[in-house]
């Protein structure tokens, strides 16, 4: 058998085409212009192609500027208010009182922030330095209370607190490598390091828990196999977003037939987390290449930033 439109869905890409060229008039999809849309759209070819284009479209989770902007304020209102509380943080009397002392950079406070990127062994995950740089435009956090990781070592014995913020953990295997390359077990034996994350992987949570329990670990929120595109139906070999095709023919048809034929050749893992996620123009490593790669003739629809 091979990738089929289902009965009953042949009007299922004009709909969602439709539902998404509104949400960009509406400036909802903020980061997407419609000719982006459209040179996206050409990269698929055929009936069968766009069917998958309109089920990639309906799975596309974005984040605006506007939602990151608040998404921020709570990291830092909630997450990182409980956080410090769990391991003993003597928190101002209100919590306007924390955060305007983060907004001056009192170098006095026992906090400092650290940036996470993927420069150490130049992987394309930036998203952690980027969203310190935000925070900072944002008047949230003082550059007089960040440091670089190769800096931690010199900090004076009075910082207690080191905080480290990423937009999304998925695997956990780049955290990891940045873990062991910065010997952030070693600031561990005096200080308390924290990190937090807009979103997560199940899988990224349980390694960090597992393998790295000497950071405090937090997260808004928790996705799960459920989440992959091609996630099957429970307990089933069907493609859970129709029940109609399997997931090896989605698969196949994705990989071998609407990438390859414009030149994009990947390799399948069965560790891929297959997301669908862009925070703006950052978009995570484990989302799913058609969304954002350039290589061959693939026209994306996010440029990475």
């Amino acid at each position: 058998m091979s990738f089929e439109i289902p009965p009953g869905k042949e009007r299922f890409f004009s709909d969602t085409k439709q539902k998404v060229e509104l949400l960009i008039r509406k400036n909802i999809l903020s980061g997407i212009k419609h000719y982006e849309l459209q040179g996206w759209l050409n990269n698929f070819s055929s009936p069968r192609a766009l069917y998958l284009a309109a089920h990639l479209l309906d799975a596309f989770i974005y984040r605006s500027p506007d939602m990151l902007k608040s998404m921020r304020r709570h990291m830092l209102e909630m997450q990182l208010a409980a956080a410090l509380q769990r391991s003993g943080y003597k928190v101002p009397i209100t919590v306007d009182d924390f955060l305007n002392g983060l907004k001056e950079g009192n170098r006095n406070l026992p906090i400092r922030f650290v940036s996470v990127d993927g420069g150490f062994d130049k992987t394309p995950g930036k998203s952690g330095a980027a969203l310190l740089r935000n925070f900072r435009e944002d008047g949230l956090v003082n550059k007089g209370i960040t440091v670089r990781p190769e800096d931690v070592a010199k900090l004076p014995q009075y910082i207690e607190w080191l905080v480290l913020v990423d937009d999304f953990v998925g695997t956990g295997k780049q955290a990891e490598k940045f873990f062991k390359y910065y010997g952030v077990e070693q600031w561990a034996v005096s200080r308390n390091v924290i990190l937090l994350s807009f979103m997560a992987h199940s899988v990224g949570v349980a390694k960090i828990a597992k393998d790295c329990s000497f950071v405090n670990f937090d997260c808004a929120e928790i996705l799960s196999g459920s989440h992959g595109f091609f996630a099957s139906i429970p307990s089933g070999v069907m493609w859970g977003r129709d029940e109609y095709n399997s997931v090896k023919d989605v698969k196949d048809f994705y990989y071998n037939e609407v990438l390859l034929s414009k030149g994009v050749v990947l390799k399948q893992s069965e560790f891929d987390l297959d997301l669908t996620i862009a925070f703006n123009r950052t978009i995570p490593n484990n989302t799913l290449a058609a969304y954002w790669t350039s290589k061959g003739q693939w026209c994306p629809l996010i440029n990475r930033g």
